[in-house]
């Protein structure tokens, strides 16, 4: 049910993007993580090839180009600056 809710998401993120940043935070923040956790100690390892955690760390590989659609400055000027200005 958490997969299929996604694609909907993204949807709406077409039409107010920089609200759904949040969203793309979370979906990078848990990649990177099973992928530091998961996959690379099993890439180090070398028990990956053949694993069922295989076609994940490759679908989760494009974790770059996630990191390269967020808006950085903004994101930095909202949440962070904005955080320390409030308190």
């Amino acid at each position: 049910m958490v997969w299929a809710t996604y694609p909907v998401l993204g949807l709406f993120g077409l039409f107010q993007p920089l609200r759904w940043l949040p969203i793309l935070f979370f979906t990078l923040g848990y990649k990177a993580i099973w992928l530091a956790f998961v996959a690379v100690p099993l890439w180090s390892a070398g028990t990956m090839e053949g694993s069922s955690a295989q076609p994940v760390a490759e679908s989760f590989l494009a974790l770059p180009l996630l990191a390269l659609v967020i808006p950085w400055g903004y994101a930095w000027r909202i949440y962070v600056v904005g955080v320390v200005r409030r308190r």
